[in-house]
């Protein structure tokens, strides 16, 4: 169990790490245990190396927003997700809530699960002169609907000198509350 501390001002969601989160603190995911593989039956397992290959660490807060979470991933070789790919190929973050605290191993189906990966966008069709919707205005770059999005604000970052990767994001209470099977939800001292 870990204490989470309020934050009197929500953190800017844009994969840096320099504003309330006080960087210098945090959960460290330095061991194997922390990481698991998604490789299916059949497939190779990549054995984890050292803390170049994979570490982290994760902050977190809460404010009148909601839940506030950070990692900052160490990884000599990220990947992006292909996601045309018949089998998962590519990193990502995959992180479970369980709003209800009665805990397990694994994921129940009471629990909020939430995957933040590198996608690159789909090719869009170059829109022909003079081409917009029925606004008038330029079709969307990306199609809106194409993507099952999480509730709140979330980013994945890139670190400028290659070394891994950021996760940032807020998850509205009002997300948690509907999980747990509650209308108004605020949290409490103590929450679990």
């Amino acid at each position: 169990d870990h204490q989470i501390a309020r934050m009197q001002v929500a953190p800017i969601i844009d994969g840096s790490l320099d504003e309330p989160w006080n960087a210098t603190r945090g959960i460290p995911l330095e061991r194997p245990r922390f990481i698991r593989g998604l490789q299916g039956p059949g497939e190779p397992r990549i054995p984890w190396q050292d803390r170049a290959d994979l570490s982290g660490r994760v902050f977190l807060g809460w404010s009148e927003e909601g839940l506030h979470i950070a990692v900052d991933i160490d990884d000599d070789n990220t990947t992006s997700h292909d996601r045309d790919a018949k089998r998962w190929i590519g990193d990502c973050l995959i992180l479970v809530l369980d709003t209800k605290g009665d805990g397990g191993v694994r994921p129940r189906s009471d629990d909020q699960v939430l995957t933040l990966a590198f996608v690159p966008p789909r090719p869009q069709p170059v829109p022909e002169e003079g081409e917009t919707d029925e606004s008038g205005e330029d079709p969307p770059p990306f199609n809106e609907e194409d993507e099952d999005e999480p509730d709140g604000e979330h980013i994945v970052v890139r670190k400028a000198d290659g070394t891994g990767a950021v996760y940032e994001m807020t998850i509205p209470w009002e997300g948690i509350a509907e999980q747990r099977g509650e209308d108004d939800f605020v949290p409490w001292p103590g929450m679990r």
